[in-house]
């Protein structure tokens, strides 16, 4: 393309660039008529004027005397180039963002690659589990007399009728201890407290419980790795051994899914009505639960006399279970039909909601028939 090609613009824009044009180039520009603005005479002479004093300063320098470029067109190539400094701190800008680009798809990367490892691992110990509990059933099957009487040497007597004739006190018979299905669990971390079960749910973990710091597994899988899931934690004011009157079971709202998410399917109370049931299975026994509240509260101010859920640990009097058990049943979402007396005890769900701010979706289920009890772990 030649130079007469570009479209000049008026000479006002043309002093931004610093230009300086030819005698030819002057000439054509005072010559030409495309219905523009004119080049002012006095502007071209000024022009001209610049240029030889230019010329006349390189060559006393010894300099080759050297050729402005037109506006938009640089050297060797097409467009305008950005100044030295400008390209400098573009390059830079872009450097850095590819740089963040490359540590967020990283971290990314990461995160879902421990994520998977997570999973993977806790459906081993699913596995594990239900192969263990299937043997424990062969073995009761196959068992002649399904309790174990336990026999005491000489059973104790007792004078009933206060006539003087001693009365043998019944034989105590307890169930049979069989393997614990998560014994496999128990032994690969020594921090797992319980698992947890919601039959027909995805909630089927292991809970885990540090007392001396109760946020441990907060970010961290059951391998105490680095997981932006955590895993369930029994507060550190639950009591296994002895079992106190509630445990309280937290956990995450992931969107995955993970971890408590689907607890929130309790809000309908047909789901409700097909899942009743809730199981833990601790060191020594399985405890069977059945819900009976649901409901959203919060996280309140120390100074806030408001009903706490997440206070409630132990009842030491009937009247403190009567508060707890009141309250519980009036903020429920809907009846249960399900009731509960002093020395019956609770099992509550808690995960995080926004209803408000600090807010929490719980279930609570209480305690009914015992199920199997279990061999001391290895």
């Amino acid at each position: 393309m030649k130079r007469d090609d570009f479209e000049i613009r008026d000479m006002d824009t043309a002093d931004d660039f610093d230009y300086d044009y030819t005698d030819e180039e002057l000439e054509q520009i005072e010559r030409r008529d495309t219905g523009r603005e004119e080049v002012r005479p006095e502007k071209a002479r000024k022009t001209r004027e610049s240029r030889e004093k230019g010329r006349k300063s390189d060559m006393a320098s010894g300099r080759t005397p050297r050729r402005s470029q037109a506006p938009g067109r640089p050297a060797g190539g097409k467009g305008q180039r950005p100044p030295g400094g400008s390209r400098k701190l573009l390059t830079a800008v872009i450097a850095v963002a590819a740089v963040c680009v490359l540590v967020s798809g990283g971290l990314l990367v990461r995160n879902y690659l421990a994520d998977q490892k997570e999973k993977a691992q806790i459906e081993t110990l699913r596995e594990n589990a239900k192969t263990a509990d299937s043997q424990n059933v062969q073995q009761t099957q196959s068992s002649a007399v399904a309790p174990e009487t336990v026999q005491q040497p000489t059973p104790p007597t007792v004078d009933q009728g206060g006539d003087g004739q001693q009365t043998a006190e019944p034989m105590r018979t307890e169930p049979e201890r069989v393997a614990n299905p998560y014994a496999d669990s128990y032994a690969k971390n020594a921090d797992m407290a319980a698992w947890l079960t919601i039959p027909d749910t995805t909630i089927d973990y292991p809970v885990m419980q540090t007392m001396q710091d109760e946020n441990y597994y907060l970010q961290r899988g059951f391998d105490k790795k680095a997981n932006k899931n955590g895993s369930l934690i029994l507060d550190t004011d639950s009591i296994l051994d002895p079992i106190g009157t509630n445990l309280i079971i937290h956990g995450h709202n992931m969107k995955s899914g993970a971890m408590f998410r689907h607890l929130f399917d309790y809000e309908d109370e047909k789901f409700y009505q097909s899942h009743k049931n809730i199981k833990l299975f601790t060191k020594d026994s399985e405890r069977n639960y059945e819900v009976i509240a649901v409901f959203y509260t919060q996280v309140y101010k120390k100074t806030e006399e408001v009903f706490k859920f997440y206070k409630f640990f132990q009842a030491n009097n009937e009247a403190e279970f009567k508060d707890y058990y009141d309250n519980i049943k009036k903020l429920s979402l809907y009846d249960t039909g399900v009731t509960a007396e002093y020395g019956d005890r609770f099992l509550t769900l808690s995960t995080c909601s926004y209803q408000v701010e600090n807010g929490r979706f719980v279930v609570v289920a209480k305690e009914i028939e015992p199920g199997a009890s279990y061999l001391p772990l290895p």
